[in-house]
Parts: C-alpha cells; sequence; structure tokens
C-alpha cells in the first residue's frame, strides 16, 4: 500500500524530466529514484507522525526505545534499512526478529 504514493512521486519526476533522462548512463535506470522516492515518503511520515497511510488503515504505529515517534533520524536509518534488506530477500528483518 505504501508503495502507491512513492510510485506515484516517481511518475512525476519521470513525467517532468523524461524517461531516459535520469538512467545516467550507469545501468541503475530508475532505482536510485525509486529509493529517494521511497525515503522522502517514509521519513518524514513515521519520524513525525510515527505512520504512512498503510500502517495508519492496518492500525500499526512505528515507536522508538522510549514509546514516542522516533524523530527523523531514527526514520531515515529505518528506511535506509529497507533497501539493505530488501537486497537479500527480506530475510535481514526475518534473522533479526
Amino acid at each position: 500500500m505504501d508503495a502507491v504514493p512513492a510510485l506515484f512521486l516517481v511518475l512525476m519526476v519521470r513525467a517532468a524530466f523524461g524517461a531516459e533522462s535520469l538512467d545516467l548512463g550507469l545501468g541503475f535506470g530508475w532505482f536510485p529514484v525509486w529509493v529517494l522516492a521511497r525515503l522522502v515518503y517514509h521519513t518524514p511520515l513515521e519520524g513525525i507522525f510515527g505512520l504512512t497511510p498503510g500502517k495508519w488503515l492496518f492500525g500499526l504505529r512505528v515507536r522508538g526505545r522510549d514509546g514516542e515517534t522516533p524523530g527523523l533520524r531514527a526514520a531515515f536509518t529505518r528506511s535506509a534499512w529497507r533497501f539493505v534488506d530488501g537486497i537479500f530477500g527480506n530475510l535481514v528483518g526475518a534473522v533479526l526478529a
């Protein structure tokens, strides 16, 4: 569910800059834009409010160790680890849980 708004951000960037303009010839395509869009989407919502629309829909909240919203730095770290976890097929989270 939360991927939909991030995908919308990517499509807005694509419409503004064109399909090939962000590839940079490195062969990564739109992956860096996708990563940035997900970071821009998740970090402030989880850091400030403790939830995203998907988490709100299912009654979930992100909390820090003190029980409060985690703050932007912790939310950024959490969001960045999503991609590390994704590279390994989401096994990092399964092992650490």
